[in-house]
């Protein structure tokens, strides 16, 4: 998908992330301006209470280069340890990953 035209189904709560801004804690991108710009954002998962990384397309598969960009923004947020778990736990057709220290 294009970041210029990404794939939102209303009703999706991972998909209104970015278009309604409902986001309690956000570690990226730094900015709530930032977030309808982003390829993904990092935040608190409500349920878990612990960073979750959400693409920003309607998919449950990235491909290797958005992968990439994802991996190195969270351990450069989180430190070079960390591991992403991807989970469809919630919902199953979002691509979704737990940062794990």
């Amino acid at each position: 998908m294009s970041k210029d035209k990404p794939l939102w189904i209303d009703g999706c709560p991972y998909c209104e992330a970015f278009t309604k801004l409902n986001i309690k804690k956000l570690y990226y991108p730094h900015t709530i301006d930032e977030v309808k710009k982003s390829e993904f954002i990092i935040i608190d998962c409500p349920k878990k209470h612990q960073p979750l990384l959400i693409y920003r397309d309607h998919t449950p598969h990235v491909l290797s280069e958005s992968w990439g960009r994802m991996l190195y923004v969270a351990r450069k947020e989180f430190g070079q340890n960390i591991k992403l778990h991807i989970s469809s736990e919630f919902i199953i057709d979002h691509f979704c990953a737990y940062i794990v220290k």
